[in-house]
Formats: C-alpha cells, structure tokens, sequence
C-alpha cells in the first residue's frame, strides 16, 4: 500500500504556508510546516520527508542557504527540493537558485495545481537531483550576498516609493479631512439655523439628534432633555398607531410625508408634517432615519375655516335651492297648470266654432304641458324630495332612471344594503356629486354605458363612477383650468372635501372616464 507523500513547507508568511498546506492536504499529502531555513533543518533531524518546498527570503537562514546545506549533507543531498517564492523571481533569481541545487523554481503568482505537478515530477526523477555547483562556501557566499544586496536594494527603493505615496495620501487625507470638517461645521450651521424642525431618529424610534428650531416644536429646553426617548411617546394617542406605522414603512426603505399632532413637553397641541427618507450604511442596511418636520397648525386652522365657509356656502345654495323648488313646484307649477286647465276648457268651447284657433290653442296647450313637466323636473333636481325621505339610494335610483330616460345612456347601479340611514350632510353631498358627473357624462362622454356602485365598506362610503366614453387628457384639463371647470372637476373635489373624503380620477383619451371617492363615516380629528 502507497504510503502518502509527505512534504516540508518552509516559509516565514503564516498565512500563505496554511493556505498552500491546507490545498495540498486536500489533495492527498501529508505536510509539516517551518518558520525559515534553521527550524526546517532541525525538522529534518528529527522527520522524514519526501520534498522540501521553501521560499527564500526568510529571517536566519533563507531558502537558498537551506539549499547548499542540503546538497552538502549526504543524507540530504538527494531530498527534492523546490523553490517557491513571490520576491526573487527575476532570471537570475532562478539561475543562482539551481546552480545552489534547487530541483524547480516556482513563483507563487502560480497555482496549486502547478506546484502539486512540480511535486510529482520531482519525485519521479528517482532521486537524480541535480548537484550544486562546485563553488566554495565563500563564493557561495559572495554571490548570494550580492543577489541580497541587490533585492535589499531593491526592497528599499519600493518602500522608498511606498513611503513617498503614503506622505502624499497622508497629505490628501488631511485636506480631505479638513475639507470635510469644514463641510460638517457649515451643514451644523445650516441645521442649526433651519426654521424647521430637522431629527435624527433610530430604527426603534429613539431621538438621536435634533436641531435647536426642533426642540422650539417639542418645548425641550435642551437636547439632553429629549434625547433617548421615543418621539412616539409624545405624539396625540389617536395618531401614534399612524405614526409608528409611518416610522416603520421608512424603516423598510421607503419615504413618504405623514400629519400628524403632537404634544409638547409644556402641553401645547400642534399639527405637524413630517418628510422622512431612510439613512442606510455601507452594506445598505436602515440605520436611521432622518426627518423634515413644520409645523402645519395655521394651514389645517385655516384649511378647516376653509372647509366650514365652503359648508356653509353649500348650504345655503342647498337652503336656496330648497327655496326656489318649493316655489317653482307650489306658485309657477300651480299657476301654469292652471293656466292649462283654462286653455283646454277655452278650446273646448271654440272647437266647433274656430277649427284654427282651437289648432292655436291646441299646440299652446301641449307647450305648456311640456313646460310643466320640465319645471317638476328642475324643481326635483333642486332639491328631490325622495332624498329628504327615503334617503340617499332612492333618490339616486331615481335620478338615475330620469338620467337614462333623457340621455338613452344604459346606467347599471349598485349599491349594498345600509343598517342606518347616512349623516344628511353626506347624503347631500354624495347625491350632488353624482348628479354633478352625470350632467358631465352627459355633456362630454359621448358614452352608451354608465356604472354606478355605492357601497358601505367599515367605517367609510366608496362610490365608484365609470363610463365608457370618449375620456381626456388629465394633464391638458389641468393646464387649462376653464375647461377644468367645464367638466366640473373642481367642483367634485371641494363637494368631497368638505366631508373630509378623497377622490381619485382616471382616464385616457377614448377609454373613458372612471371616478372613486372614498367618504369616512367616522368623526374626523378636529384641527
């Protein structure tokens, strides 16, 4: 049975010696390892080895002093012997090494697979390693010294230029710093002198750092004072499931704005707007997160003012309307049926007489007839009385059929069934919208089909709108506001406003038009 090949590595570099040791264990051989030339002598006094792989340049005695003392023992003269090294690999590096005895001369730029043939091909020569050089131990001597010499030389002239370059990257390095020194200190100065409030929060909401206009929104005296608590802890109870939320979306790598209010440490109530974008590390990991925060307490006062003006205006259009149906319906309606009544009892009487003047009469009746009717309808559209008593979906139901009668366009509603009936101001409100964006499909679409859902979803109304109509361009009706109005978009909006809801619109030119609004039924947080 072969017995395994064991190998003697010689080299001063730990970790090289370990790497090659461990690849050619891998491979089948058995290795032992020494520091320099004189710890593998005495390795050899005491073991057996088929090969000696060393590298030259080592402290004590070097690989090419191993060599000649090798090849002058006669138990050791014929022991394969290979170089490897990474320094002395110039011609004359490898001249001088097999004139001392080396079997192979190896750089370690190679691979392992390189020095594993080495190894089998020294070994099998048999043991016909070829002799040194017949020279004295002082030539030997003299000419390894001027080999040393030269690489010393040589050693010293790259150190010199590593030196030169480390003094100009030291140099660099020190601009740099103070380049960047002088960058924080001007940023610190931006910081400190932003009216807004500027923070440094960790991924678990902790308050790392906060400009001084910040600590002015948190009434803190000092950073100290705030500093390692959560900035959770000071937010309105109702907001803090949103806001954690929020800190945690950032967490994830995205960035967004959140309102929310907040309580100082004195007891003052403020709406604030927070811009947070993720800070990340080296290997892209969220390691905080960095916030804009304003206060925004006089923007939601005057937004609600606003919002309460634009009520009470709608309102009083709705109260005005009210009026003037009531009137169309009790004094204009009665007084031209009336009118009628007389007509048709006057025509009566001429009928037999007059043919023509009855024609006359005849068609001025029928006017009048279509003159009523149109009145009821105006009135009814002012304000329906179905909505006052049977509530928002049958007042819709009906506008709808009205709406399909006139135009010939196929309405398809539906809607869920309500427990309760809707606050009036949002069955007021939700029933112009509609009826505002049927008189635009109307006008505009040039559509045949119209889809109407109107739902209850939790704590919020959806209504959905679509037709399949002509559509538009969004971005052109924005640049060219009049005709924004013209479709009556504005309106939609500051109607869905007031009653705190959100409308989404999409379109495009030929692909209709498809409206979502989404009501809360829920009390909304006061400003």
């Amino acid at each position: 049975m072969n017995q395994p090949v064991k190998i003697l590595l010689v080299d001063d570099e730990v970790t090289g010696r370990q790497v090659l040791s461990l690849a050619l264990q891998e491979r089948g051989f058995h290795t032992s390892q020494a520091d320099d030339g004189q710890i593998a002598l005495e390795a050899l006094e005491s073991g057996t080895f088929d090969v000696v792989i060393s590298d030259v340049l080592m402290p004590r005695m070097d690989g090419y002093r191993l060599c000649y003392e090798m090849r002058k023992s006669e138990r050791w003269k014929s022991l394969p012997f290979i170089i490897y090294t990474g320094t002395y690999t110039a011609p004359e590096d490898e001249k001088l090494g097999m004139e001392f005895g080396a079997n192979k001369y190896l750089r370690k730029t190679g691979s392992v697979d390189e020095v594993v043939q080495a190894v089998q091909e020294v070994l099998s020569s048999n043991g016909k390693n070829p002799p040194p050089e017949q020279l004295g131990e002082l030539d030997v001597m003299k000419v390894y010294s001027e080999r040393l010499v030269k690489k010393l030389e040589e050693k010293n002239i790259e150190l010199g230029n590593a030196h030169a370059r480390l003094l100009h990257s030291n140099r660099e390095l020190t601009k740099l710093a103070e380049e960047l020194k002088d960058s924080e200190t001007r940023l610190k100065a931006i910081i400190d002198n932003e009216p807004e409030c500027i923070k440094l929060t960790s991924p678990d909401g902790i308050l790392l750092d906060m400009n001084p206009a910040g600590l002015l929104m948190v009434e803190a005296e000092s950073l100290e004072q705030i500093a390692g608590h959560k900035i959770v802890d000071l937010v309105e109870v109702h907001d803090r499931k949103r806001y954690a939320d929020f800190h945690q979306s950032i967490c994830r790598g995205e960035s967004g704005i959140l309102e929310f209010r907040l309580i100082g440490l004195r007891g003052t109530l403020r709406w604030m707007e927070t811009h947070a974008v993720p800070l990340r590390n080296n290997a892209g990991e969220v390691i905080s997160v960095l916030s804009v925060t304003r206060d925004i307490s006089e923007k939601r006062h005057s937004d609600q003012k606003f919002k309460e003006l634009a009520q009470r205006i709608i309102e009083t259009q709705e109260l005005e309307r009210k009026r003037i149906a009531r009137e169309l319906h009790d004094s204009v309606g009665q007084m031209l049926s009336s009118v009628k009544f007389r007509i048709q009892s006057a025509g009566e009487k001429i009928q037999s007489q007059k043919s023509k003047i009855w024609k006359d009469l005849s068609g001025a009746w029928t006017l009048l007839e279509q003159s009523i009717h149109e009145i009821r309808r105006i009135a009814h559209n002012l304000r329906p009385s179905i909505l006052d008593d049977l509530g928002l979906i049958s007042a819709v139901r009906s506008m709808c059929e009205e709406f399909g009668e006139r135009t010939s366009i196929t309405v398809n509603l539906r809607s869920s069934r309500f427990p309760n009936r809707l606050p009036p101001e949002v069955e007021l409100s939700v029933f112009r919208i509609i009826q505002e964006v049927l008189n635009n499909v109307e006008q505009h679409s040039k559509a045949t089909k119209l889809a109407l859902q109107i739902q209850q979803k939790n704590s919020h109304l959806l209504v959905r709108i679509k037709d399949n109509g002509k559509g538009f361009d969004p971005l052109g009706v924005q640049k060219q506001r009049s005709r924004a109005r013209g479709y009556g978009l504005d309106g939609i909006r500051e109607r869905v406003a007031t009653i705190g809801g959100q409308v989404q619109l999409q379109t495009e030119l030929n692909k209709g038009v498809e409206i979502q609004i989404k009501i809360p039924l829920e009390k909304q947080a006061p400003p």
